[in-house]
């Protein structure tokens, strides 16, 4: 059988290097047009037969070898071949003509004669279609033209694209009389991402050209591949009743890539598919079609479908030339002097006036913009406004930059097309001398400019920032901008919220977004367009290159507004701003002092406030109401409205610092909190001495009392505040669709005797509401939803739970010691205490100020009617002494065992993780059963068991093994199977880089034992150059 297949090869590999040197010498040079036409047309159509019949012999060659090469494999697979045989098939199989280089060849051959005589075919239907050429027709004759060099193609590993690739490459390269090594050299240079991956081992030699070559036509070149992942692109195809033109001709596209691999399209389900992307009123033409034209084929179909957008094309381009046209009539009767200064910050030079209200007299249905796919015609496009950004967009988009279709390229337009403003042959919306760079003008009460990066820092000549120049005014005069903090949102991703302060400024006619804030909502940004802005007192304008995106602001009601903005790196310094309620109280109030990052322009300065509700107040200040909640603004009294005023003399020179040192303050208390407090030492032995004066054993479970300050008497009672959060968790949990499940978690804690739901009468004890909220954790196996308590909340001039008790001393050993005895042990036993804070009870004249509020029924919302009220009975996580009380008690019960084994255990727990060493297997059973039994003794279970000892893990019962996933221990990644330890950075994530995002990446990195030193040193050296070089948070 091996024989024969060989023997059968070897004439097929013969007469396909025979066909590709007939191709080689097939004439595909331009006739000579000066030819009768009969004679072209006669040469035409005889080039025509003889390409079809090579095409034809190729594709029968190529079928043969690729059906005896899959005999010889499966042959291969199912006997042993002879050193013989295998070495003649390695002859033909190998060698810089074998069988598969020629293959490759003659795919690469078939389709440069498919492009020739798709050549052919257009040039035989041009000549039939003209009328005979007369005596008196003047002949044209073509000149020779040096055309510019093209660039070669680039390749990164996507399958769909090696066709097109390798077609130029062949052409520009690898068909060219030049040396191995050059072509070499070309090749690599051509390949970029996962394709040049793939060859990097390769060295650049001569020899290694051929190899690379075929090993990337067999990897990405295979059609089988190009075909699934063009079917799999067709499926993805969303339908958009808006964009059926877009739908239809990516559909087209496909499909004819799809005929060129050879694929049938004539059955009903790629006809299925076609019609679930289209929409309705299609369908309707469609269905009408298929009665009058039967029988009905997929070809028909998209045949109808190109008819249907061509036609629609032709009556879009009627209707914009017609307004277009009236629109430049009545510009050049009302010109807009270009020079005027205007209290409105921001002019385009433009017809945007007109524009506007053309634009609210178009019909629905029409083409969104080719260029943003926005709804305005073309030539009116603001995010593509310069020429060169509409030419690069419609070459990324692959169109045609005379009709701007995307069925063909430019040089195979036929349309003929006269700019409607020069009457130049070129597309209207490509008009050099209609579309220059626009200026935009800001009166700003700055006189520096607005543009990239400028710090306004030391400026002291800002109106923006008056109260710096306490000199002119009189003391606690106060001029305050409309500034409100407004909650935004990501439109594709709604659930994505933020806070922002935002500007309301009249005096600019559009609206910006700092850019900082674009990137922590995921704003997609438009190709950046440049601008010109100009200050108020300065004649000259000044370029700056933005980008525009798209936000939504959610109002104090159910309607949000999405906002158009330019993407700006920085608005203005920090403004004073005015806490207002949305009750009545207008007095005592709170000031604060932020940076805006939004600017809302007189573009949509009106959808968000109504001058017909101002109310003055007392001390001289403006109210008023507007969609977002109530602004103050205006001039007047600030010591008669705020409760206190501190004398803001440079303020802003020094507050961007302040407030950074401040969160970074606060940011290592919260990680540190009862870990790494120093309290007073007497502190912690009234808080121990209390502790083993009340802990009692109660029913097999110990029984804790809190260790009180003695200002538990300031305690706030939170009621008010914590029925206001649960109103904002309430929404917040609908939205991410998890109300359900934090519900369950809440009656599941109650059937456990965790929490216990108490008479709002009752007045024992000490009454204090502790605010709750969820948290995610899906990389954990065992509890993917959290309930969080916050135990530091309160509310103004009262104490929080937190700040009432005492912290405790820290009876936890040194994680340093705990992992390198986890190191130095030859066989290992981890195990954690299940829910270990919940195993401890609360004395019941304790338990009342551990109160929180949930709902009877939470689909209801939060009503009167609806609301629960429970309390722990159990020691919650998140409380400051929580931690203390849960190693005190541990010890306190191992104390009561005089054995090795509870010794081994204080040593090495830490919090409620276990490490213990054995001996053996047996050892590690023996401490197995033992440390159950201990902990059982106290109430708890122990569980997540897991060890080096593969014999050890295979013993113990299910219900205590670690599940298979978790790795780790005190947060370092263990690898338990190889008994080895993985320290891994934390990647950069950030999208810019600042002294904030690097000292956040550095305080990232979790490594106790300091393996990451070496790594870590060189970003710790220039954090600590930032810091001895004075930058600010937000620079570098």
């Amino acid at each position: 059988m091996a024989f024969t297949i060989i023997e059968s090869i070897k004439p097929v590999k013969d007469r396909l290097e025979e066909l590709l040197n007939e191709v080689k010498t097939v004439d595909i040079q331009s006739q000579d047009l000066a030819l009768p036409i009969h004679e072209r047309l006669q040469i035409n159509e005889n080039k025509d037969r003889l390409i079809n019949e090579k095409i034809l012999r190729l594709q029968m060659c190529i079928d043969s070898i690729e059906a005896l090469n899959k005999q010889w494999i499966e042959w291969a697979q199912k006997s042993k071949i002879k050193k013989e045989d295998e070495e003649s098939y390695e002859q033909i199989a190998k060698g810089k003509r074998n069988v598969f280089v020629l293959k490759q060849e003659a795919k690469d051959a078939i389709i440069t004669l498919t492009m020739y005589k798709e050549e052919i075919n257009n040039e035989i239907k041009q000549i039939t279609s003209k009328p005979p050429i007369t005596e008196s027709t003047p002949i044209t004759s073509y000149r020779n033209i040096n055309l510019p060099q093209l660039s070669l193609p680039t390749f990164d590993g996507e399958p769909r694209q090696w066709r097109e690739f390798w077609s130029g490459f062949n052409a520009a390269v690898h068909n060219q009389d030049i040396p191995q090594i050059q072509k070499m050299n070309y090749l690599i240079s051509c390949l970029k991402g996962a394709a040049l991956q793939s060859v990097r081992g390769f060295d650049v030699a001569p020899e290694n050209y051929e190899i690379v070559r075929q090993m990337l036509t067999e990897k990405y070149g295979n059609s089988s591949t190009i075909i699934k992942l063009l079917y799999n692109e067709l499926q993805s195809i969303k339908r958009n009743d808006k964009e059926w033109i877009e739908i239809a001709e990516r559909m087209e596209r496909i499909f004819r890539q799809l005929e060129t691999l050879g694929e049938n399209l004539e059955h009903s389900s790629i006809e299925n598919v076609i019609e679930s992307k289209l929409p309705r009123w299609i369908l309707d033409k469609v269905y009408h079609q298929k009665m009058v034209d039967s029988p009905w084929s997929t070809m028909k179909l998209r045949k109808f479908l190109r008819n249907l957008i061509n036609v629609n094309e032709q009556v879009r381009n009627q209707f914009s030339s017609s307004l277009m046209e009236r629109n430049y009539t009545s510009h050049k009767k009302n010109p807009r002097n270009q020079n005027e200064t205007s209290a409105l910050a921001t002019i385009y030079n433009g017809d945007e006036t007109s524009q506007s209200s053309i634009k609210n007299k178009e019909t629905k249905q029409r083409r969104p913009c080719i260029f943003c796919n926005r709804n305005h015609w073309d030539n009116e496009c603001q995010t593509y406004a310069s020429v060169d950004s509409r030419l690069k967009r419609l070459k990324e988009m692959k169109r045609c930059t005379i009709c701007m279709k995307s069925t063909h390229q430019t040089k195979e337009c036929s349309r003929k097309v006269r700019c409607f403003y020069c009457k130049a042959p070129h597309n209207s919306a490509l008009c050099n001398k209609k579309f220059s760079t626009q200026t935009i003008r800001i009166v700003h009460p700055n006189k520096e400019e607005i543009h990239k990066g400028k710090d306004w820092s030391t400026n002291q000549d800002t109106i923006i920032m008056s109260q710096t120049n306490i000199v002119t005014k009189r003391e606690g005069m106060e001029t305050l901008l409309l500034c409100k903090e407004i909650t935004i949102f990501n439109p594709s991703t709604p659930h994505h919220r933020k806070t922002a302060l935002a500007l309301f400024d009249i005096g600019s006619q559009v609206s910006f977004i700092s850019k900082k804030l674009a990137s922590r909502l995921g704003l997609i940004e438009t190709e950046k367009y440049e601008i010109k802005i100009a200050p108020f007192g300065t004649k000259k304008p000044k370029s700056c290159l933005v980008a525009q995106i798209q936000f939504g602001i959610q109002t104090k009601g159910e309607e949000t507004i999405k906002i158009c903005a330019n993407v700006i790196d920085y608005l203005t310094k920090q403004l004073q701003v005015i806490s207002v309620p949305t009750g009545t109280q207008l007095e005592n109030l709170k000031s604060f002092w932020k940076q805006p990052d939004i600017l809302i322009g007189a573009d949509y300065f009106f959808k968000f406030v109504e001058f017909n509700n101002i109310q003055e107040l007392n001390s001289g200040f403006i109210l008023l109401q507007t969609k977002v909640g109530p602004m103050i603004a205006g001039s007047g009294d600030i010591n008669k409205l705020c409760r206190a005023n501190t004398k803001q003399l440079s303020r802003s020179v020094c507050v961007a610092n302040v407030n950074s040192c401040s969160e970074l303050e606060t940011f290592w208390k919260l990680e540190l909190m009862g870990i790494n407090d120093q309290p007073n030492a007497n502190d912690d032995e009234e808080a121990l001495k209390q502790f083993k004066k009340s802990i009692i054993k109660c029913n097999g479970r110990y029984r804790v009392r809190w260790p009180w300050k003695e200002i538990k008497g300031k305690l706030s009672n939170n009621y008010g505040l914590c029925l206001s959060r649960l109103k904002n968790l309430i929404k917040r949990l609908q939205d991410y669709s998890i109300l359900d499940r934090y519900d369950n978690i809440i009656k599941e804690q109650e059937q456990l005797g965790i929490i216990e739901q108490v008479d709002p009468d009752d007045k024992v004890g000490i009454i204090h509401y502790l605010p709750h909220h969820g948290v995610l954790t899906p990389n954990k196996s065992t509890t993917k939803l959290r309930v969080v308590y916050d135990a530091s909340a309160h509310i103004r001039n009262f104490k929080s739970l937190n700040e009432a008790l005492y912290r405790g001393p820290i009876l936890l050993p040194n994680i340093l010691g705990v992992l390198l005895r986890f190191r130095m042990m030859r066989n290992v036993i981890l195990a954690d205490i299940e829910k270990a804070f919940l195993q401890i009870e609360i004395h019941p004249e304790d338990r009342n100020c551990t109160r929180f509020l949930w709902l009877h029924n939470p689909k209801q919302g939060v009503a009167e009617g609806n609301l629960k009220c429970y309390r722990f009975k159990r020691v919650p996580f998140g409380v400051i002494s929580s931690p203390f009380l849960l190693s005190a008690t541990i010890n306190f019960h191992l104390e009561g065992y005089d054995h090795e084994l509870a010794a081994e255990i204080r040593k090495n727990i830490y919090v409620d993780n276990i490490i213990l060493s054995a001996k053996n297997t047996e050892d590690a059973l023996s401490k197995y059963e033992q440390t159950k039994l201990i902990f059982e003794k106290a109430a708890m279970n122990i569980r997540e068991f897991i060890s080096n000892d593969p014999e050890f893990n295979e013993r113990i019962p299910d219900y205590d093994k670690a599940s298979s996933n978790k790795g780790s221990f005190l947060g370092i990644n263990w690898i338990y199977d190889l008994d080895v330890i993985r320290i891994t950075l934390k990647p950069w994530n950030e999208k810019e880089i600042t002294k904030r995002t690097i000292l956040q990446f550095v305080a990232s990195q979790y490594d106790p034992l300091g393996f990451l030193v070496p790594s870590m040193i060189t970003f710790k050296l220039f954090l600590q150059l930032l810091w001895k070089q004075n930058k600010s948070w937000t620079s570098l």
